[in-house]
């Protein structure tokens, strides 16, 4: 009898994390959202982008401050990663002074890479922010699992000028 009420709490207890795990998961998907409509409706990280009329496609790391091709804005970055009003702070706030890591507790911006993307003269530019794998946050499941089995997968999200439209 000890030995089933054993295994129905491990059971128990791992399907909440497996749940808890997969909120994190969620939580991932509607930051980077977020941040995606932040950068599409800023000022842009890559400074290139904002002044090229015909087809570009550069990349931002939040790891290295640096962009593919032009200089990286800090301050544009700052305001998608902390949020309109910059604070520097990640923690809960209005939804209206949120930036990624005010709605994914726990993110680094290391772990930010945004896009800026145009294919043709005319066409309308994307936005895509990109939050690389991180590990999850879970007591049982990360004692029983090794490191490389228990990360997040890398989640984004694109917007183009159109989308803002509509």
């Amino acid at each position: 009898m000890s030995l089933m009420a054993m295994i129905m709490a491990l059971l128990t207890v791992g399907a909440i994390e497996a749940g808890y795990a997969y909120h994190q998961h969620g939580s991932a998907q509607h930051a980077v959202r977020h941040a995606a409509r932040l950068a599409s409706l800023s000022d842009p990280v890559a400074r290139a982008s904002a002044s090229d009329p015909g087809a570009f496609d550069i990349e931002c790391e939040g790891a290295t401050q640096r962009c593919a091709s032009g200089s990286f804005n800090s301050a544009a970055f700052d305001r998608i990663f902390y949020g309109p009003d910059n604070d520097g702070a990640c923690a809960k706030t209005q939804a209206a002074r949120r930036g990624l890591c005010d709605v994914l507790q726990g993110a680094s911006a290391e772990d930010v890479i945004i896009r800026y993307r145009r294919e043709r003269t005319g066409d309308m530019p994307s936005v895509t922010v990109t939050l690389r794998e991180r590990p999850i946050s879970t007591v049982l499941i990360g004692a029983m699992i090794p490191d490389k089995y228990t990360k997040l997968p890398t989640v984004s999200a694109t917007l183009t000028g159109g989308d803002l439209y509509g």
